[in-house]
């Protein structure tokens, strides 16, 4: 639907919405995600962080896995979403 409304191919679509890899050598990165996730598609996800393998590594990324289901949205129900956050300001 946002290719359509954009006018973007596919190409044009997968590069704006990619991850920012030009990060300051001093930065910290926190990636909280759920395993299962209804709105990412994990293998997307995966075979992106492949074809930009060396990029990637270059960065200082924390991953702090949730064995559930949710997105960012559950934030929204509890405040168990909160202990991830405090985690990561804690590093």
């Amino acid at each position: 639907m946002i290719k359509d409304f954009h006018g973007f191919d596919h190409d044009a679509i997968y590069n704006i919405t990619g991850f920012n890899v030009h990060q300051d050598a001093n930065t910290k990165i926190f990636n909280i995600y759920c395993m299962y996730d209804p709105v990412v598609i994990r293998q997307t996800h995966d075979d992106y962080i492949r074809a930009n393998r060396a990029a990637f590594d270059a960065l200082n990324i924390i991953n702090i896995r949730k064995y559930r289901m949710g997105h960012c949205s559950d934030m929204a129900f509890d405040t168990e979403y909160i202990d991830d956050i405090i985690l990561a300001l804690s590093l």
